[in-house]
């Protein structure tokens, strides 16, 4: 899966750049460059068949106008085809990215072969060997014509493009999911590092409750999010809920300032569950300034995270229902 994309230094300084900049403003180059990253883990070939104005809005994550960022990149960053959309000149930009399907299934028949050869030399060989080969799909390299050319290696390196994970300092990994950012972490997720769910469920913790660690509550995270009841549903409440239900014992003094439990035994007891009961406070008794701020910052966190997880479940249903790709014919722009 493609980790990266390459981007010319004279980006910036490109005349479709500053047409972007001037109709759409940064917003506008903000979704151009999430299309393109969503692209090159979901359409490597930048063939967008299938996608209509509104998918490909989606994929962006445009929050302007309906229509306007596809209308101004129709003819300039986006090409009609038979078909659908693609990318304009996509492959020529970015071919390590273009040639991703390709380089995996070379890799997969080269390693079949090798396997094959190996088998041949050792025909006396008995037991569950004739089952090993699928297991070897995907390590056999593959290097492609343009490997050798004088191109520079773009950072981090292709080739380490399997085993390569961002540094936890970073804390959210690259996405293996199926839209422009990483929304879908239930089964088959990959959670060998935090993810854009829990940085934010931690963000939220840090600010609202208790101050701790990156990773704190990180382990009881993965629990969660990999149990199921016994009709194999999801126990993870989502982070909406966990949010509303914070705010609600914080705001009802469930735990003093400064002995809030941690993130890890608040998971880990499914804390959530649990009635809200706090000490008692007067009825007559109005809200402070300072408590009515952080009341609409929270309900504005919420409402965007809403927003969020409707788009993510949007693109996700987008590309699932996508049909077979076509081959694409660019027009010039």
């Amino acid at each position: 899966m493609n980790t990266d994309i390459r981007l010319s230094v004279g980006f910036w300084q490109h005349p479709k750049t500053k047409k972007t900049v001037k109709r759409l403003g940064l917003e506008g180059i903000r979704s151009l460059q999430v299309l393109w990253l969503w692209a090159a883990q979901n359409k490597p070939d930048g063939n967008l068949a299938g996608m209509d104005w509104e998918d490909i809005e989606l994929a962006a994550d445009w929050q302007g106008e309906e229509r306007a960022f596809f209308d101004h990149c129709l003819g300039v960053w986006i090409d009609e085809a038979e078909g659908g959309y693609v990318l304009h000149d996509w492959a020529e930009h970015n071919p390590w990215q273009a040639e991703a399907e390709a380089r995996k299934e070379q890799a997969r028949k080269n390693a079949t072969a090798g396997w094959e050869k190996r088998r041949a030399k050792r025909p006396h060989d008995s037991g569950n060997a004739d089952s090993m080969p699928p297991q070897c799909d995907g390590n056999a390299p593959a290097k492609q014509p343009h490997d050798f050319g004088n191109a520079p290696s773009p950072y981090p390196s292709p080739n380490q493009e399997e085993n390569t994970s961002p540094p936890v300092e970073s804390l959210v990994n690259q996405d293996r999911a199926r839209s422009p950012e990483r929304g879908s972490e239930g089964v088959g997720a990959d959670l060998s590092g935090p993810g854009l769910e829990f940085v934010e469920l931690r963000e939220f913790y840090n600010r609202e409750m208790r101050a701790e660690g990156p990773l704190a509550g990180f382990a009881e995270y993965k629990q969660l999010k990999a149990a199921r009841d016994m009709t194999g549903a999801s126990l993870w409440p989502g982070n909406a809920r966990l949010f509303d239900d914070l705010a609600a014992r914080k705001d009802a003094g469930v735990w003093s300032r400064g002995f809030e439990i941690g993130l890890g035994r608040y998971l880990r007891e499914k804390t959530w569950l649990a009635p809200v009961t706090g000490r008692a406070q007067a009825a007559t008794s109005a809200p402070t300034e300072h408590q009515r701020r952080q009341q609409e910052s929270r309900a504005m966190a919420r409402a965007r995270l809403a927003m969020r997880e409707d788009e993510r479940a949007a693109a996700n249903a987008v590309h699932e229902g996508m049909g077979a790709k076509h081959e694409p014919r660019s027009i010039a722009s």
